[in-house]
């Protein structure tokens, strides 16, 4: 039985470790017993991070909901993460939303998301979270400007140095999945 344990403790030792979390607030890779992480963080145009969106904001909402909105008293959906995107984006698109800040805050964006498809309002959308959902209409675009926020979805990768072998193949399956999603 321990033989079993630390033959598995082993294996597991030497898997990748990658980090997925919502709370908004990326590891230190030099500190943390990590790889890689995704978030979104400010571009450091370093070897050790690798863009993969820019932030661009949009309102989305279910088809249902879509025809004869009314952005200034439709029920706002927001991320906690997030609670300045729409007052961001109403000031730069100068369209009303009557109060940006009315509306449920959720603690997760996957939330968020699943009640704008749910009928339940206008979420104000990371486009690059929000991509399949509206490829596959379950969401539409409210309207046709986003704008960006000026943080980037990235890629952070620990040092060289320190980075799990297998890190690499990860980071090239991701480019090319980038390359056929257009992106």
């Amino acid at each position: 039985m321990a033989t079993s344990a630390i033959g598995q403790a082993a294996r597991d030792a030497s898997r990748p470790k990658c980090l997925c979390d919502s709370d908004g607030e990326a590891p230190s890779l030099s500190r943390e017993l990590f790889d890689l992480s995704v978030f979104f963080s400010v571009s450091a145009e370093t070897p050790d991070q690798i863009v993969l969106a820019e932030d661009e904001i949009l309102p989305v909402c279910s088809p249902k909901i879509a025809d004869g909105l009314d952005l200034e008293t439709v029920r706002l959906l927001h991320d906690q993460t997030w609670q300045e995107d729409w007052p961001m984006w109403s000031e730069a698109t100068r369209v009303s939303v009557g109060d940006p800040q009315r509306g449920p805050r959720y603690s997760l964006y996957a939330l968020a998301v699943e009640e704008a498809k749910s009928d339940a309002g206008v979420l104000m959308g990371n486009s690059c979270l929000v991509e399949q959902v509206l490829q596959s209409r379950q969401l539409n675009k409210v309207s046709s400007e986003s704008i960006r926020t000026g943080p980037v979805l990235a890629l952070e990768l620990s040092h060289r140095s320190r980075r799990h072998l297998a890190i690499d193949e990860v980071v090239s399956l991701l480019r090319e999945e980038g390359r056929h999603s257009g992106r």
